[in-house]
């Protein structure tokens, strides 16, 4: 039953689950699955009959590392075992290297933003914060020119949006420095 497989996989070391999506019961696969991800990072590969575009839908909201349709073919479920295993050390290493990359830019004495191509800001770190004034979570929800910032000229004239540091970043395509500038 559910509630005996969910102790198992936080009791046991488990590398890989595969998860029949159809189940008896009144929940499937795919609820387990939502529920063992919720406490657990392990890789999932779902055994299914149906293909059809709902139940897809549904299982990939659990990231799952594969797929597998029934009948089940030998060379395929050796194969998307081992790919598995393998997307998951890599997503292992990765989600390592992202924390230690958060950590650094944490501790950065300098306050740093992350503004995605489109002009969102998508990160702000602990002094970005501080010299805004703002939460990273009301700071991501601003473009890098949001009326809200209140940008001027160090003299408090207006400062074109032209001169901006993303806009010269984004045609330029190069760093740039020196650019001074009041946020209010």
């Amino acid at each position: 039953n559910k509630q005996d497989a969910i102790k198992y996989v936080n009791e046991a070391h488990v590398d890989l689950i595969m998860l029949d999506i159809m189940l008896d019961g009144s929940q499937d696969g795919i609820d387990i699955a939502h529920t063992i991800k919720q406490t657990n990072e392990i890789p999932i590969i779902y055994l299914t009959a149906h293909s059809d575009e709902a139940t897809l839908k549904k299982a990939k909201e659990t990231e799952p590392h594969g797929y597998i349709l029934k009948p089940i073919n030998n060379i395929e479920l050796l194969s998307s075992v081992e790919i598995a295993l393998y997307k998951a050390e890599m997503d292992n290493k990765v989600k390592q290297e992202k924390d230690m990359f958060s950590k650094i830019m944490d501790l950065s004495p300098t306050g740093i933003t992350v503004v995605e191509k489109n002009g969102n800001i998508s990160y702000a770190n602990k002094h970005a914060e501080q010299i805004l004034e703002l939460n990273k979570d009301t700071i991501s929800q601003r473009c890098y020119n949001s009326k809200e910032w209140k940008i001027t000229a160090v003299d408090g004239s207006p400062f074109p949006d032209e001169d901006m540091p993303f806009v010269k970043v984004m045609s330029t395509k190069k760093p740039v420095s020196n650019i001074q500038h009041n946020i209010i």
